[in-house]
This record gives structure tokens, C-alpha cells and sequence, in this order.
């Protein structure tokens, strides 16, 4: 039996000062919990793995000398976790055990819930606590989850940092090795996929708190940093005006992988659902400001627009991410199979 009902993953590569109060609360909430804190450090800071390796807790399990990339850290978190449930925690943020639970974890998991959410409040330095992510995810069908989620989440993609089903978050996080790059854009792929997965409840006896410093600001500050990200995941400034289109294969793959716990019906219908929603959204903002595109690009785009096969849909969306980035077909063919365990645009 697994020894901890949830456990806490931390991958981190800001310097010792800056990630101590995350680190430290997170090693209070479990001391109080029962929980266990795993921190998977990839920052090459000597001052800080001198200090954490000299804390010896049975539940404090620190591993120095991570892989560097991103994505590849937060799996090695995800993969050295026993826990039940799993939550990555970011290293500025801070998570607070307020009250003992009104329920028993292991009794949810052994009863199908997938996630537990604390409330999660958003925080910046300039006008302090903000805005509060509290709701649950109680509906039957993946579809009716999705929607719900995204309704409710009105841009606040926090649930992100719940506690998960590990098995399933693991297969996801193993999952996310294998996207064509990696890129930090892609949580809200990654978030529909675990939605999608089963129900996720409120926690009201603890408290996430987000330190949101990269997103707040002025529209135009904002807009510097969805740049910034697609830059970073390597593709070139541009990159920001296929983000929807992005999002709506990352989130077919993502989701109806072979893997989901969901039946298996349901699961294509509800990839297929976030894929179309998020291709009209591109589509739509393509109408409004069609200039930023080159003709090769407008000419596929308007071709998407006209089908509703899913197939043909699927095969115009990857041709226009050929325009924009060529070497990324054969990944994203990769990650297709992976995901699906069959060829790209095949549906079991």
C-alpha cells in the first residue's frame, strides 16, 4: 500500500533564497498532513542543496542534480512520488494546511475521485490577494467537466496545482516528454486532459496560494509574455498567433489518449469537442486581424473553416503548424502516436 494519501512535488530551479518559503511550507503542510515533499532541484545551487540535504525527515525526499529541462523535472518529481494523490507545487509558490479534512483521502480515491483541489488564491506584490479559484468538478461526463471547467475558470488555470490521481498524473507527465516542445504554453492542454479525467473536489481545509508575477499587469504587458513563452518553447514571436490552433491538438492528444480512465467513446468525443472549440476560437481571431498571416497560411486557414470532418480538420491544422515551424510534423506525428498508439489522424 502506498504510504502517504498525498504527497507534494516540487521541481525547482530558482536559487535557495527565492525558493525557501516554498520549500518550507510545503515541508510544514506535510509535517502537519502526513504527507510526503518531494523536490526535484535542477538549479545548480550549491548553497541550497548543502541546506536541504542536511534536513532528514522520513517524508522530505530532496534530489539534487535534475534534469535540466523543464519538463523532464517536473516528471522526476511526479516519478519519485508514493503518494495517492500528487500536486506539483512551483517553487515561489506556498501551500497551507488550514483545518484537518472533512473527508479521508484514501476513501475518495478508493471511491473513483480523481483530484482534490485546495482553494488557491491568487497574490501580487502590488495589491496582494486577488482573486480566489474554489469550485468543484463534479460532472458525469468528461465533456460536461471540460465545459464546466473552463466556464468557471475564466483564464485562472491554478487547478493545475490540485492534488491528482498519481497514476494517472504520471502517465500524463510521461506524456508531456514526448510533445514536440515542450513548451510552458501547453498547461492548458495538460489541465483539460486531467479535467477530463474524472471529478475533482474542493478542499476547503487547505490553501494554495499563486504568486502570480508573470501575468499581471497591463494587456500589453501580457501580451509581451505569451510572446515570451512561445519564443522560449522555440518558435519564433509569431508563435503566439497559433495558440488556440496549438492548443486544440495538444489538447485532442492530450485527452483522448489510450491511456485515459475514461470510456473509450467518451474520451474521443470529448478530445474532439476542446479540439473543435479551440479551432473555431483561432479561426475567429484569424477573421479579425487576417494581415498578421501569409497568403500560404490564409489560404488553409479559410479551408479549415469550411469542413466539419474531424479527420480533415486535424490534417489542415497540422499543415498549417507546417507553415509556421516545419520541423515540428514528424514530432507532432510521434506524439500523436505515442498518445493514441496508432498512426496520425486514426482513431480507435
Amino acid at each position: 500500500m502506498t504510504s502517504y494519501p498525498l504527497s507534494i512535488c516540487i521541481p525547482s530551479n530558482k536559487p535557495y533564497q527565492s525558493s525557501k518559503a516554498s520549500i518550507s511550507s510545503a515541508i510544514n503542510f506535510c509535517d502537519l498532513t502526513g504527507s510526503e515533499l518531494v523536490v526535484s532541484d535542477n538549479s545548480c545551487d550549491l548553497n541550497k542543496s548543502n541546506f536541504w540535504e542536511s534536513i532528514k525527515l522520513d517524508y522530505f525526499n530532496y534530489k539534487s542534480n535534475a534534469p535540466i529541462d523543464g519538463v523532464a523535472n517536473w516528471y522526476n518529481a511526479q516519478e519519485n512520488s508514493q503518494g495517492l494523490y500528487t500536486c506539483m507545487l512551483s517553487d515561489d509558490d506556498l501551500i497551507l494546511n488550514i483545518d484537518n479534512p472533512l473527508v479521508d483521502y484514501r476513501d475518495l480515491y478508493n471511491n473513483g475521485i480523481f483530484g482534490i483541489k485546495p482553494v488557491t488564491k491568487l497574490w501580487n506584490e502590488k495589491i496582494g490577494t486577488y482573486k480566489t479559484n474554489d469550485f468543484s468538478i463534479t460532472d458525469e461526463t468528461a465533456i460536461q467537466r471540460m465545459h464546466t471547467y473552463y466556464t468557471k475558470a475564466n483564464g485562472n488555470n491554478t487547478t493545475l496545482f490540485s492534488f491528482f490521481n498519481s497514476n494517472i498524473h504520471n502517465d500524463l507527465r510521461k506524456l508531456s516528454l514526448e510533445h514536440p516542445t515542450r513548451g510552458g504554453y501547453t498547461d492548458w492542454a495538460l489541465v483539460g486532459a486531467l479535467v477530463s479525467s474524472g471529478k475533482i473536489l474542493l478542499d476547503t481545509s487547505k490553501l494554495l496560494l499563486y504568486k502570480n508575477t508573470n501575468w499581471f499587469g497591463s494587456q500589453e504587458h501580457i501580451s509581451k509574455q505569451v510572446k515570451n513563452l512561445y519564443k522560449k518553447s522555440g518558435l519564433s514571436d509569431r508563435g503566439s498567433l497559433f495558440e488556440d490552433l496549438l492548443r486544440a491538438i495538444d489538447s485532442f492528444i492530450f485527452v483522448a489518449r489510450k491511456t485515459s480512465p475514461v470510456d473509450r467513446k467518451e474520451i474521443i468525443d470529448a478530445g474532439k469537442y476542446i479540439f473543435k472549440s479551440n479551432v473555431i476560437s483561432f479561426c475567429k481571431k484569424y477573421n479579425q486581424e487576417p494581415y498578421k498571416f501569409t497568403e500560404e497560411e490564409g489560404k488553409v486557414i479559410q479551408k479549415l473553416q469550411n469542413t466539419e470532418q474531424f479527420e480533415i480538420s486535424l490534417d489542415l491544422s497540422l499543415k498549417i503548424i507546417e507553415l509556421l515551424k516545419s520541423d515540428l510534423v514528424p514530432k507532432y506525428l510521434n506524439f500523436y502516436k505515442k498518445s493514441l498508439e496508432t498512426e496520425w489522424g486514426t482513431i480507435e
